[in-house]
Order: C-alpha cells, then structure tokens, then sequence
C-alpha cells in the first residue's frame, strides 16, 4: 500500500523509543565489548524512530544540551528521555528491571518501538500492555529475512520475469576458507564478488573481491571475514552513477499490510553505510517506481512470514538502469532517521523537503560535549540563515578512537542542501585542523 505510513507505525500518536541497537546486533552474533559500544553509539538515533517521540529509552546517559538543539529543529513537544541502562546486553530487559519506567511505558497511549525485534523486546511489550500483531511469529521472521541467504532466494523468486530486477547469483559454502578459497579462483578468472556472513548489520561481515585485492591472498581476506560457519559467495552487483546505492523502506501494520515509507539513495563507504539522501527527485521516476514496487512484493512476504514493523530493501543500481537487491533489514534503518525527519518537516512547516543524514563526519581529533555543542549550535545557525535545518543525530562518537559525529540536513531545494552540506563538512574538518594545531 502507498497509504499513510506514519499512522500505520505509531497510529498517529506520539511513541515511546527503546535503543535497543546493541540487543538487535548481538542475536546474529556473539557481542564483544567494542560491538557492544559501536550499537550504544548508534542508539543516538533512537530519537528518531517516529516523527514525534514522546519518551525515549537509551543506555547511555543523555545530554540536555542535545535534547534542547532536537527539539528546536523538530518542533518537538517536551520529549522524556532516559538514559544510563547499558548494564544489560538487551535494553529492553534493563527497562524490566526498573519498574517506575515500566509503569510509565505502559501508561503511554502510543506504541513502544525498538530498533529491532528481540525477544526482550517482546518481554517488554507483554509487560506494558503494548504487544500485538504476529507475536513470537515476528521474533522468528527477523531471524529468518536476516539471513542474506534465505534472502536472495525470496529476491529470486520474486523477481521471476521483472525486467527491473537483477538478483545476484549466490553459493553458500560450508566455512569462511571454503567461500575465500573459491572467492579468489572467481577473482583469477577476472570476476568480482562479495564474500558474506550470513547475518550482518551496517555492511559488517561483507567483504568486495576482485581480481587486484585478491593478490594479497586467502589468508589477507580471512582476517578481514569476521565470523565462523556457513559463508556466502555472491556476484558483485556492478553499479554505477549518483543512484548506485538505493534503499526502499516500508512499515508492516499489526494487520500485515504493508506501507511503503519511501526510496532514497544511500551513501556507502567501501561496504559500511555512513547516511542517505531522501526527498522527492532524488531518484529517476522509474528507478524509484521499481525499488518501491519491488520493496511492496517483498513486504506482503515478509508479513506473511510474521514480520511487523519496518524493514528496507537495499539495492544496487546497475549501468544498465536494473537494480540488484542486496539484503533485507527487519528493522529501524539507517535512512529510516531521513524519513522520519522528513515527515515531521513536512507537518509542522508543509510542502516537500529534502533530508540528508551523515552518520560519520569525522573530527580528525577527539572533541569535548561542550565544544562539540558549540560548533553544532554555530552551524545550526548559519543553516537556518539559508532556509536549511541543522538536526544532530549520533553525538556519543565524538570523544571515540575514530572521533566523528553525525547530523541530518533539511532544506526546500538541492541548491540549499548542497550549500549547508559543503558549509558543514568544510567547517568541521576546520575544527579538527584548528584542535589538532594546538595539541
């Protein structure tokens, strides 16, 4: 369906978010300290999982500062946030310990939405009266359309006779030195593929073969391929132009239909997503009518399956117009965070915006809270001078070994976006030459 997506995912009310992107990760793979981080990190984004949050649930401890910054951008209504729960490995569980906060989730007229299911989010849900929809059905789906395996072959089967769609061919071998193994004879032969586990967030566990990385050897690219067990082998989509990376977003309602949200064009660094561009023309009609539809037809199996909530299809957009599905998420997207902020743009201030998220702007050097909130409140200004809006999304990154931050940006037209996009990123990396000259 086209319909309204936002009522489909909040019913048309203000929801309460769970963080809970650590939680998520860890049912593929066995979490360690550092992954454990990187999802605390990315739960920034809780904030926006829905236009208008009304209560938001993180593990680490919040910044006023940043909430005052959000608000404003948005137009939000006073929005309760907690924070400080990161001592369990599912969010949702360190939310069952503290029954003040479970009381108040359950006294929420609107729904509780996580980054994904888990089965402590499924906990949570019984517990404040919120649970719905396909039950332990969705926890099983989530595991099942994860699997980049079992995906490929729903993309095979329906896109039969589609002449948009593209599907890769995909071999699975038994262990990661099979799959390297026969990864590098494809490269001798002048191929190129993609070496994959089976489960894998944010392009983690994908590596990109082709005939020159593969003279390094089997052993350079198992130390690249995280993981153990089954591994996949899988053509390199050939891609080209502005359009090569495309996500297709959509909502599956309590019922099961399916809502699409929209399409938008990712930016990718090597295999890793670092932001997306959505907005009306961001795409051709056709490439966008295609990504859409195809993302509709894999929704209506997906719930059929059990699945509720969101999901995107990511695909690669080839030289010759047809696109290649990669992967399906069962989850809050990357993108999801453009989409939202666009929506609650285009209600509090009408017409149609664009929205761009950078997940990644590096710092080039370790940044203090304060210092950090005055750089943004600076930048926030000089985009709302040109009509653009200045929204910090990922701000916990900036003190990590990798220092960096992410932010979205809103305007009208591309002109503007394309100014505060090159205003920001030219600003920033001033900042951390300035700080790294007086180390």
């Amino acid at each position: 369906m086209t319909g309204d997506w936002r009522h489909a995912w909040t019913g048309g009310r203000r929801a309460a978010h769970l963080g809970n992107v650590a939680g998520y990760n860890g049912q593929f793979a066995e979490p360690d300290a550092e992954s454990v981080r990187a999802g605390h990190r990315y739960a920034d984004l809780a904030l926006f999982y829905s236009p208008h949050p009304e209560v938001v649930v993180l593990p680490g401890e919040p910044d006023p500062g940043w909430l005052d910054l959000q608000r404003q951008a948005l137009h939000w209504d006073p929005v309760e946030v907690y924070g400080g729960l990161s001592g369990a490995p599912d969010l949702a569980d360190a939310v069952l310990g503290r029954p003040s906060l479970l009381n108040r989730l359950a006294a929420l007229d609107g729904p509780v939405l996580g980054w994904g299911r888990t089965a402590g989010l499924d906990r949570l849900l019984e517990a404040t009266g919120c649970a719905s929809g396909s039950g332990g059905a969705a926890l099983r789906a989530v595991r099942t359309w994860e699997s980049k395996a079992a995906a490929n072959a729903l993309f095979h089967e329906l896109a039969d006779g589609d002449p948009a769609i593209a599907v890769p061919a995909q071999q699975r071998y038994r262990s990661p030195g099979e799959a390297v193994r026969a990864a590098i004879r494809r490269a001798r032969r002048g191929e190129s593929v993609v070496l994959k586990t089976e489960y894998g967030v944010g392009g983690s566990g994908a590596v990109v073969v082709t005939p020159r990385s593969a003279r390094g050897g089997a052993r350079a690219l198992r130390r690249r391929l995280s993981g153990a067990g089954e591994t996949l082998v899988e053509d390199l989509a050939p891609a080209s132009g502005p359009y090569r990376d495309v996500t297709a977003d959509a909502v599956v309602d309590s019922s099961g239909a399916v809502f699409l949200v929209g399409v938008g064009v990712m930016d990718v660094e090597g295999t890793s997503y670092a932001g997306a561009l959505v907005g009306p023309g961001v795409l051709p009609a056709g490439l966008e009518r295609a990504a859409a539809g195809f993302c509709l037809r894999v929704g209506r199996a997906l719930a059929a399956d059990g699945h509720r909530g969101w999901f995107d299809v990511d695909l690669v957009a080839g030289p010759t117009g047809r696109l290649a599905p990669t992967e399906v998420n069962c989850r809050v997207t990357g993108p999801a965070v453009a989409f939202t902020i666009q929506a609650r743009l285009e209600q509090v201030h009408g017409g149609r915006w664009l929205v761009r998220t950078f997940d990644r702007l590096p710092l080039g050097t370790r940044v203090s809270e304060d210092l950090l909130h005055g750089h943004l409140s600076r930048l926030t200004r000089a985009c709302a001078s040109w009509g653009a809006v200045l929204v910090p999304t990922i701000l916990s990154s900036s003190y990590a070994d990798d220092p960096t931050f992410g932010v979205a940006l809103a305007a009208r037209d591309r002109t503007t976006l394309r100014l505060a996009s090159a205003f920001v990123s030219s600003e920033t990396a001033a900042l951390g030459r300035d700080l790294m000259a007086h180390c």
